[in-house]
């Protein structure tokens, strides 16, 4: 009973502070259903420390204020990665309503619904996985908007960025065999960038398991350190692919053949076109309610 009062008394001072809304909402105390998330993300969202680690890293971000909520309710994990949602359907949709469940959000404040973490990679939802899954539902708001100028604009400037990159490495578009649109090209030659240029763990690590989950790790970057993105510098070589016959290499090797042109884009093209982009979506979710 005391270390239950405990925790209670710890998330009601938590929901007053910075990260006001910070809140687990449903059957968290139901031992036998996980309702779509995991065992571990369940062990840290109940933990005090766990809790203090996600509010005092999101405390960090002085540019923009979020709202937080975790949803544990039967059927509620079939809705994920909606990006924003009519909080009036929310009832519908998860079984929460607006107003009764959680306050109804400010006009600054941007406001994400998690219901599960049944993601494949099976990561913790720790404040690093919580904020690149936060780029998945920003981005999810967007491929249902196939007409947004803005998101195609961005796409382009950031395929004409990895175009030229290629160049550097001897690489041109017709001979290349990457496809027309480099953002979401799955091509290991820009994923091998990506981990190359890429200044987070699963980057350093060689672990991105698809070349466009860089964005969402890079978007985790950015806003967790308030909207400032660094990268490395352009690798001397890139690799065709990463498979291996007796232990040696099989891709080609790209090297790198104008460092001053790839550092550059890189630095003065490629990563504020990313900052742009990821501040873009930051900014169309503002007095919104999204479903991760």
């Amino acid at each position: 009973m005391g270390f239950k009062k405990d925790i209670e008394n710890f998330e009601a001072i938590y929901n007053e502070m910075a990260l006001t809304n910070l809140k687990k909402i449903g059957k968290w105390d139901d031992k036998k259903n996980r309702h779509g998330y995991d065992k571990a993300s369940i062990g840290i969202l109940s933990s005090p420390s766990g809790l203090q680690k996600l509010e005092r890293t999101f405390n960090k971000i002085g540019n923009w204020d979020f709202n937080l909520y975790f949803v544990k309710l039967p059927n509620a994990w079939k809705q994920a990665e909606k990006g924003i949602v009519d909080p009036y359907k929310l009832e519908e949709l998860i079984g929460v309503k607006w107003g009764r469940d959680f306050p109804f959000p400010e006009d600054n404040e941007v406001t994400v619904i998690f219901t599960n973490n049944a993601a494949a990679e099976k990561v913790p939802l720790t404040p690093w996985t919580i904020a690149h899954r936060i780029g998945h539902a920003f981005a999810a708001t967007f491929r249902s908007k196939y007409n947004d100028n803005s998101i195609k604009y961005y796409d382009h400037e950031i395929s004409r960025c990895l175009s030229d990159l290629m160049e550097c490495y001897g690489v041109t578009r017709p001979n290349s065999g990457i496809n027309h649109n480099l953002r979401y090209s799955q091509d290991y030659l820009i994923r091998d960038l990506y981990q190359k240029i890429g200044k987070f763990r699963s980057a350093r690590r060689g672990e991105l398991l698809r070349a466009t989950e860089f964005y969402h790790e890079a978007f985790a970057y950015w806003l967790l350190h308030d909207g400032e993105l660094a990268l490395n510098p352009a690798p001397e070589t890139l690799m065709s692919d990463n498979k291996k016959a007796w232990g040696n290499p099989t891709g080609r090797t790209y090297r790198l053949q104008n460092a001053d042109w790839a550092n550059e884009i890189l630095e003065y093209e490629f990563k504020p076109i990313l900052e742009q982009l990821f501040d873009y979506y930051i900014g169309s979710h503002i007095g919104t309610v999204s479903i991760m």
